[in-house]
């Protein structure tokens, strides 16, 4: 097809006839594949003379075709059936003319689409497919272009981002040496340019700050570590920081200045400061597993860069509070982030703890007292005046957030010196009639406090008369702000305030009356006659919200008030279906119009949508799904097993998740774990299901890497054995794989607790006692051979089974315990000792866990990459799971054991002699004692 064919085809796929659009995209379609496409879109791409409109259609489609089918991988590509592989000349046109066509661009949407074009491909070519990539993007550094230079320093970003998270990799640290300077270079000489509103200098400034702090995102490249590097690099960071950007060369309302070039690099100069200093530069909280790596530039990086950035945050922090200078939120959260980590080292905290006074006075304080822009968004959207003041996840990157943590840390960390002074500060401002929204700020602080209010020594016996004093009187403030701030004490004012006028008022008083259910036996005593009406009120919320963080109320009034909600059970049921319907049906609805097709009438099947949301979005999530399905298949086995639909549905999504590309081996285990479901509630109900069951069983085997999925694996065909014996074992004598799977049984059983839980053994005695109840005509002939040994097998497990009841046992009791003093466990730490020393809590205990694990992970790559198999080693135990509840709990073992071997006695004798014959004098006592148990069980039923 010629160029001026195929500009005209994709200039219809931006027509406004929606008709002429569609043929346009079906021709498109139909010449996708055909070798020369990609080479001639670059060629129309880089034309002038064509629209600009249809050049950025073309550009669209080509960072899609790339991202999508330029690996040759079949299990990384995104191919569909009817799309072809990216032609090797098409390929290399690419590589030939991508940066080019970079520095022509002409505009930044199609810059945009380009840069993920050019990250793609040298994800998949660099080195050895695209070995000049370094040198080409070098001579456009070097040109005496801009936009040369600028698109040098687009694809130097690009090159970054494609091998950011790979760890060890040559990328990065081959960019850091060869190009690095190059960088530094360029952006100090456009420095020495004075800001204006021209946005050349800014948005190569932000491209090149932006390379460097991706760069970092998981190892510091030696080079970067080095003084060569870190000096001009350094000083360029701090000249970004303290550059004085006039008025007029930003935006003057602050949403749009927020956004602007001039401050986006600013934003960025902060972040890799802060970066710098908490992966790599912090030596007192630096992981041991990194202290190899990084321990000497650590020591030089607090000694000789960490003084002076807080020093010149601190100048910065100044100028902001006395309204010299303007700060973005971006920067003011990076700001607090930074002053954060100085808490804990003690070279840092002994240069922050005279400020901190100031600080929380002037920068801590206004960010949590009431502002005309919380007052905004409390009148013109207060469901999202809810979900950023109350949503953790909603707000975490925000400068309220970050000074809420700064409180935080300050109390655990450093209380002896900053608690007592801070709490001062509030009384202050609350005893002297100030001003609501200070009030505000004050309470704010105080709620964020009061964990370690109540535990302080010095301050927990006047918690109840500041609450009398300062709290109390605000319930029937005018300010609406103020009466929700101060949901968190009165009870009966909590209980009212859930009818009051105000929308964030009502969802602060559910999660208030939540916290006092949970920590006041009085509150929990006092609402159980009206709790029916609190879920009533907590299902319109969430439904007038759909706030997650009010699901957490929710689970903890039902929990607490199991009895109380039984008469309303079945409607609070018919409520919470009718809530995640309409979410699904919304997700599907906007999944719809995403895709500029929307048939609100066709979604009328919740079940049906549930599947294809799990086909689709929600594949991700089959661990958060599995309770839910678990729940339904146990507790709604009489309906399911009447409907071949959801009985469809259910294997369906068994087998996508045992299959699929996009799951790892986690999703297998909760997939097994459904498909053991389905074979122990539904049983006579799913044989035509059996086959698909275990031979995607069958499959797996060869194929599980952990031991957790070879378990799960290996149980869904024992279950399927239990299940049905004689039609399971035919399957897999069919498969040519019934050996292989008594192989591995048996290597299971045998094995050292390779059947560790309760549940293991118990299904695989159950599973065993029915085969030895099958007739001998139902033994396939490749398996009678080891019949006999079936009865060994059994016995082995039962010898074993009391030792795992009695560990089950122990650690249910360990969990009651634990239950007991969860008060404790979730007690705020309080850090009272007089010693300035560095400080090491559990955020730094859960950092060193990480650096180690990944250590461990890397050690574990690099042997696989050198040919050695440590898989064994790698296997982690398997812990007993006490949540889990099965139809095999009611079933004893030792019973079905007497009763299988009395029929296996009286159909097989010839088998039974063999078996028994055969048997040690252990097993034999095994026997004696298991027998034993079967009759003191047949008269005394015991729980196993």
């Amino acid at each position: 097809m010629d160029l001026q064919t195929l500009s005209n085809l994709f200039a219809s796929t931006i027509s406004p006839d929606p008709n002429v659009r569609k043929a346009g995209e079906l021709q498109i379609r139909k010449i996708a594949n055909e070798e020369g496409m990609i080479s001639a879109l670059l060629q129309i791409i880089a034309t002038d003379s064509v629209d600009l409109a249809t050049r950025q259609a073309c550009s669209v489609w080509l960072k899609n075709r790339v991202y999508n089918l330029y690996s040759v991988d079949t299990t990384t590509n995104r191919r569909t059936p009817d799309q072809g592989i990216i032609a090797n000349s098409d390929r290399e046109a690419l590589r030939a003319h991508i940066l080019r066509l970079l520095a022509t661009s002409p505009s930044r949407s199609i810059t945009v689409q380009i840069a993920s074009t050019v990250k793609n491909i040298v994800a998949h070519d660099y080195p050895e497919r695209w070995p000049t990539f370094l040198q080409e993007v070098k001579a456009l550094l070097t040109s005496n272009n801009v936009h040369e230079v600028h698109a040098g320093c687009v694809a130097t970003l690009e090159g970054a981002r494609a091998f950011r998270f790979r760890p060890r990799n040559s990328m990065i640290p081959e960019i850091a040496t060869d190009l690095f300077p190059i960088l530094v270079n360029i952006a100090t000489q456009m420095l020495q340019t004075p800001p204006s509103a021209a946005t050349e200098i800014p948005t190569m400034l932000h491209l090149i700050l932006k390379t460097y702090k991706t760069s970092i995102l998981v190892d510091l490249s030696p080079h970067q570590q080095s003084q060569e590097s870190l000096v001009p690099w350094g000083k360029l960071f701090f000249a970004v920081v303290n550059l004085h950007v006039p008025p007029e060369a930003v935006p003057s309302d602050e949403e749009e200045r927020e956004t602007s070039e001039w401050w986006r690099a600013k934003k960025w100069a902060y972040a890799t400061l802060g970066r710098l200093f908490h992966k790599f530069g912090n030596p007192s909280q630096l992981p041991s597993a990194l202290q190899t790596q990084y321990g000497p530039f650590a020591q030089h990086f607090v000694t000789h860069f960490a003084p002076e950035i807080l020093r010149t945050y601190l100048h910065q922090v100044d100028l902001f509070v006395t309204n010299q200078a303007w700060l973005s939120k971006k920067c003011q959260y990076q700001i607090f982030q930074f002053f954060n980590e100085c808490i804990k080292p003690k070279s840092t905290w002994v240069l922050l703890k005279p400020s901190v006074e100031r600080l929380v006075s002037t920068f801590v304080f206004p960010q949590l007292s009431f502002n005309d822009d919380k007052k905004a968004l409390w009148e013109n959207d207060p469901v999202d005046y809810v979900r950023v003041a109350v949503d953790e996840y909603e707000s975490f990157a925000t400068p309220v957030s970050a000074a809420t943590t700064f409180l935080f840390s300050l109390a655990s960390n450093r209380t002896k010196s900053s608690f007592m002074p801070i709490l001062g500060f509030i009384n202050t401002v609350l005893r002297s009639n100030s001003a609501p929204q200070q009030r505000f700020g004050a309470l704010n602080m105080t709620a964020a406090l009061a964990p370690w209010m109540m535990r302080h020594p010095d301050v927990k016996g006047n918690v109840e008369a500041f609450v009398l004093q300062f709290v109390t009187p605000e319930f029937n403030s005018p300010e609406p702000y103020l009466r929700a701030i101060n949901l968190n004490a009165n009870f009966r004012a909590v209980a009212a305030a859930l009818d009051d006028a105000e929308l964030p008022v009502r969802v602060n008083a559910a999660l208030a009356i939540t916290e006092l259910v949970v920590t006041q036996p009085s509150v929990r005593t006092a609402i159980g006659p009206q709790v029916g009406k609190v879920i009533q009120d907590l299902l319109k919320l969430t439904d007038e919200t759909d706030l997650d963080i009010l699901n957490r109320s929710m689970e903890i009034m039902v929990d607490a008030f199991q009895t109380e909600l039984l008469p309303v059970a079945v409607q609070l049921t018919s409520r919470l279906c009718e809530t995640y319907s309409r979410l699904i049906k919304d997700s599907l609805a906007q999944e719809a119009t995403d895709a500029g097709n929307v048939d609100l009438d066709s979604i009328n099947d919740v079940d049906d949508d549930k599947t294809h949301l799990f086909k689709s979005d929600a594949v991700d999530f089959l661990e958060e799904m599995l309770p839910s399905l678990d729940n339904f298949i146990s507790y709604g086995s009489d309906v399911i097993k009447t409907r071949p639909d959801y009985k469809h549905m259910l294997v369906d999504i068994y087998t996508t998740s045992m299959t699929s590309e996009q799951l790892g081996e986690n999703d297998r285990v909760n997939g097994s774990k459904l498909a053991e479901s389905i074979l122990l509630n539904l049983r006579g109900s799913v044989d035509d299901a059996l086959q698909v069951i275990i031979s995607t069983a069958l499959d797996q085997l060869e194929k599980s890497q952990t031991a957790s999925l070879r378990l799960a694996n290996l149980e869904v065909l024992v279950n399927a054995v239990l299940y049905n014996p004689s039609a399971a074992l035919h399957l897999m004598e069919n498969a040519g794989k019934a050996r292989v799977f008594f192989d591995r049984w048996f290597a299971a059983i045998n094995g050292d607790n390779l059947l560790p839980r309760v549940h293991d053994k118990k299904l695989s005695v159950v599973a065993l006692c029915s085969l030895l109840e099958l007739a001998p005509a139902a033994v396939p002939q490749s398996l009678q051979g080891g019949w006999p040994g079936i009865l060994g097998g059994i016995l082995t497990i039962l010898k074993d089974l009391p030792k795992a009841i009695a560990a089950r046992k122990a650690l249910e009791e360990e969990l009651t315990n634990d239950d007991d003093d969860d008060e404790l466990v979730e007690e705020k730490i309080l850090n009272l000792n007089d010693e300035e020393e560095d400080v090491w809590d559990e955020d730094s205990a859960y950092l060193e866990m990480l650096a180690n694990e990944g250590a461990r992970l890397r050690e574990k790559q690099d042997k696989s990459v050198d040919g050695e198999d440590d898989s064994d080693s790698e296997d982690e135990d398997i812990e007993e799971e006490l949540g889990y509840i099965s139809p095999l709990d009611t079933v004893d073992p030792y019973i079905t054991f007497k009763q299988a071997l009395t029929t296996f006695q009286l159909q097989n004798s010839s088998n039974y002699q063999a078996a028994t014959t055969a048997l040690t004098v252990e097993q034999q006592t095994v026997l004696m004692e298991a027998m034993r148990t079967a009759e003191l069980n047949s008269t005394t039923p015991v729980q196993a």
